[in-house]
């Protein structure tokens, strides 16, 4: 997790945020000083998960297919997020994948880049305010497609 950043919507507080600590299910943050009431925006730039060959969070089908399967509560498998219902957020969501296989989330992909002549990266519009269980991703072989 990296260019993690929060601001609140009162002008005169600035957080500073001093440590992140990872826990099973959670990730605790450590600001400078006590958060008064009020509302918050908390960005995370940059955040890399793992797979696993489970039925839960980002699931490895077999060796071409890679999904997620989020809901009811299993959000937190993929990002650290707030993993409820009633919760919305927008997600700009990037997969970067292998070179020769396809990516496809909620919305349409706006960019496609090589990284390198192994990795490509898809980059997808951002969604309306949902859930963070409804966010979506999949990489797949193009014959896969339907």
């Amino acid at each position: 997790m990296s260019k993690v950043s929060m601001i609140s919507a009162n002008d005169s507080i600035e957080p500073t945020l001093l440590t992140t600590r990872f826990h099973p299910e959670t990730v605790e943050f450590t600001f400078l000083r006590p958060l008064p009431k009020g509302q918050y925006l908390l960005t995370i730039g940059e955040y890399s998960g793992q797979f696993n060959d489970g039925s839960t969070g980002v699931i490895q089908r077999n060796q071409k297919l890679f999904t997620t399967h989020l809901q009811p509560n299993f959000a937190r498998q993929l990002l650290p997020c707030l993993d409820h219902p009633s919760v919305k957020a927008v997600f700009r969501v990037t997969v970067i994948h292998r070179v020769g296989t396809q990516a496809q989330s909620n919305t349409i992909a706006t960019d496609v880049s090589v990284v390198n002549t192994t990795w490509q990266k898809t980059v997808f519009a951002p969604t309306p305010p949902l859930p963070a269980y409804l966010v979506t991703f999949s990489v797949m072989p193009p014959s896969y497609l339907e």
